[in-house]
């Protein structure tokens, strides 16, 4: 599903991606209604997603298990 889970009791889980050309991940936790915050991987400081990035300038999808 390109879930991570990081966090079981909290229920924190984290959405691979790349922000501009970086590993990166959105985060959702559970109780909230959307994912709102997103970190550089590595980083523990989450920081809120821009509204202006809703058209993709700044996101690229992750392929994962060896898809094209």
């Amino acid at each position: 599903l390109g879930v991570n889970l990081v966090d079981d009791e909290a229920g924190e889980v984290d959405f691979p991606t790349k922000i501009n050309g970086r590993p990166a991940a959105f985060t959702w936790k559970l109780g909230d209604d959307a994912v709102r915050h997103w970190h550089y991987q590595g980083e523990e400081q989450l920081r809120p997603i821009p509204a202006d990035w809703d058209q993709g300038s700044n996101l690229a999808p992750v392929r994962f298990r060896g898809q094209p």
